[in-house]
């Protein structure tokens, strides 16, 4: 490890012993802990289980009005089995419930953060209280993610986001102290943010070459459709790849196809990251690359396909407990991500199973009568026309959608017959396309693109 990085791990170990930001502490123990044997990383989640349990009840009225509404109490919840019996939650009640019935009557304002998501879905930003434990061990998480690239202290990081990122916002709008650290210790530097989705042009593609060329990054990370737009402008003709070592992809969902075409454009391994703005850290891919290391040790997953337990292999919804965040816990939530259920072995020897990557937003998934149809079908469905990141499929009304798809030279009609085809198989025989090339597609207030949009719910 050079001296730069020995210095910030010795700084961060006087921290931990000399004041409260402990993540120094808590990130060694999350290492030892990933080689646990696995009934052991388990009774540590159900024991976290079982206390976040106990302090909502006792704590917070938001969940004590839950438990009351469904006749329990944290001693009625004996087993894994009994956890179906709690009743879900989502982000609408929690909302109705914010700033006080959500928030542990224990813990004073003035020692919380407050944590805005992005708003993806279209429903707006959720605000979260996080206490200055949670932090420190969401932090602690996002390092162990790091290190299974094999990153560490010392090497260089580059960040490539959509203009709305919270690294993006004015310096009043985002946390000084977050910025900081990630500037000085991460040694972290961002890359001019991807604004709509359309074609870069050559003196765009220019700055992110010669950033990237000066920075040198051990790692790369940023939205996957960032990361493979740039990717596919930076290297025209034969030239090399710019000089990254990983990429980690997150924000947006990444098939293994289009992985494939993003560690072609990088010439560098890509890593699936998973972890909504409210549970940080939650699954990230280590260099084996056979899917996401699970947090078991930080969350507990479950996969619900209406209102039950989902069979291994089936596509379902991410429901997520948060066995940290004391001031406002995270019990039996509903992240509306999709992914498929189940979990297995990784060989890279880390006993913290690996899950599915996650497929895209239910809300922004179609249901056709085959199956869900979703945010990474419809770009594996792109990619052999030429069109991952260059088309947005809006369903109007039932069997009727409009296809917006990027032709800045004018119709295509070879790109417009090809594409209406392709979605006419996997859409039905019933559905009515309307086809419309754009120049370029503007992305979400949010900042993030959404190549599927449902409004109304899902369904097809």
């Amino acid at each position: 490890m050079p001296v730069y990085g020995s210095i910030v791990e010795k700084t961060y170990a006087a921290l931990a012993a000399l004041t409260p930001f402990h993540a120094w502490n808590t990130f060694q123990d999350l290492l030892r802990q990933q080689y646990l044997p696995e009934d052991d990383l388990r009774q540590i989640q159900w024991r976290r289980f079982r206390n976040i349990l106990e302090h909502a009840w006792a704590h917070v009225p938001f969940y004590r009005r839950c438990f009351d509404r469904a006749g329990l109490k944290p001693a009625d919840i004996r087993s894994r089995e009994d956890i179906a019996r709690l009743p879900l939650t989502d982000r609408t009640e929690l909302a109705a419930a914010f700033p006080d019935a959500c928030r542990a009557n224990t813990i004073p304002r003035r020692q919380l953060r407050l944590v805005e998501t992005s708003g993806t879905s279209g429903a707006g930003p959720f605000r979260l209280w996080i206490d200055w434990d949670a932090l420190n061990e969401k932090y602690a998480l996002l390092l162990r993610n790091y290190s299974y690239a094999g990153w560490h202290f010392g090497r260089r990081m580059t960040a490539l986001w959509n203009q709305a990122h919270e690294d993006y916002r004015p310096w009043w709008r985002r946390s000084v102290l977050k910025t900081v650290v990630y500037h000085l210790f991460h040694r972290k530097r961002w890359l001019p943010p991807l604004g709509p989705v359309g074609p870069l042009d050559e003196a765009g593609a220019q700055i992110y070459r010669r950033r990237l060329m000066r920075l040198t990054p051990f790692l790369l990370e940023g939205d996957a459709r960032a990361l493979y737009e740039v990717g596919l402008r930076c290297r025209p003709g034969n030239l090399r790849p710019p000089p990254v070592q990983v990429i980690s992809s997150a924000a947006s969902a990444t098939s293994a196809d289009l992985r494939r075409d993003l560690e072609a454009l990088w010439g560098a391994p890509v890593l699936n990251n998973y972890g909504p703005h409210e549970a940080e850290g939650l699954a990230c891919e280590c260099l084996a690359r056979q899917g996401m290391h699970l947090s078991l040790d930080a969350y507990l997953v479950e996969w619900i396909v209406d209102g039950r337990p989902a069979g291994a292999g089936e596509m379902a919804e991410l429901v997520i407990t948060d066995l940290g965040n004391r001031a406002m816990p995270l019990i039996r939530y509903r992240t509306g991500d999709l992914a498929r259920a189940g979990m297995r072995r990784c060989t890279c020897g880390r006993t913290l199973p690996v899950i599915h990557d996650v497929a895209g937003r239910q809300a922004d998934a179609l249901w056709t009568g085959r199956g869900w149809f979703t945010e990474t079908d419809f770009q594996d469905l792109l990619r052999p026309l030429g069109m991952a990141y260059r088309c947005q499929l809006v369903r109007e009304a039932t069997d009727a959608y409009r296809v917006r798809f990027i032709d800045p030279a004018g119709v295509d009609g070879d790109v417009a017959r090809r594409l209406q085809e392709a979605l006419g198989q996997q859409l039905g025989p019933a559905a009515r396309l309307v086809m419309e090339p754009v120049a370029m597609i503007r992305p979400e207030p949010s900042g993030k693109f959404r190549p599927l949009q449902c409004p109304g719910g899902e369904g097809a």
